[in-house]
């Protein structure tokens, strides 16, 4: 099934830069994206991706990555960055955590990134931010951004969303 709508729908969802993928529960995105990952040697996050050991800082690369995240996207992380994930990793959020694995996951060698409901958990507005940030950052580049949503049309009008549900 994945493959199946992979091979179907590939140029479509490597056309743009970055798109959003909609299509009802029980559709194949999931087995979708990860053929996509696999075939592209891509990076492949869901909503069940874990934090590493080590600090927030360590999961995000901050002291290392030349990118400058958004302060935004962070402010309501009320932790010490230096305190280890095992610490705290209780006290974060899902939507805090899923910020923290996307900003992560940015910073990877590769071209090709799938994130599967990854930021579905997330408020409007902190999407809006996430993507606009990834757009800034990425658009002059030969990256790909893929990701899954359900029910949600972002404020930005660049951005190619892709339904999923009348060609399956």
């Amino acid at each position: 099934m994945g493959k199946d709508l992979w091979d179907r729908h590939e140029n479509e969802l490597l056309s743009n830069f970055l798109s959003l993928i909609q299509a009802p529960s029980g559709f194949g995105k999931s087995l979708m994206l990860k053929y996509g990952a696999q075939k592209l040697n891509g990076l492949y996050l869901n909503d069940r991706s874990e934090l590493f050991d080590g600090s927030l800082n360590d999961n995000i690369n901050l002291g290392s990555s030349p990118l400058k995240f958004p302060t935004c996207l962070l402010e309501d992380i009320q932790f010490d960055f230096d305190e280890t994930i095992y610490d705290i990793n209780e006290k974060l959020s899902t939507g805090q955590r899923q910020r923290v694995l996307y900003l992560r996951s940015i910073t990877a060698e590769t071209d090709y990134f799938f994130f599967d409901e990854t930021i579905s958990g997330l408020q409007g507005s902190k999407i809006n931010e996430l993507i606009s940030f990834t757009d800034e950052l990425f658009r002059s580049s030969n990256k790909k951004f893929l990701y899954v949503i359900h029910n949600y049309s972002p404020n930005i009008e660049q951005i190619n969303t892709i339904r999923l549900e009348d060609s399956k």
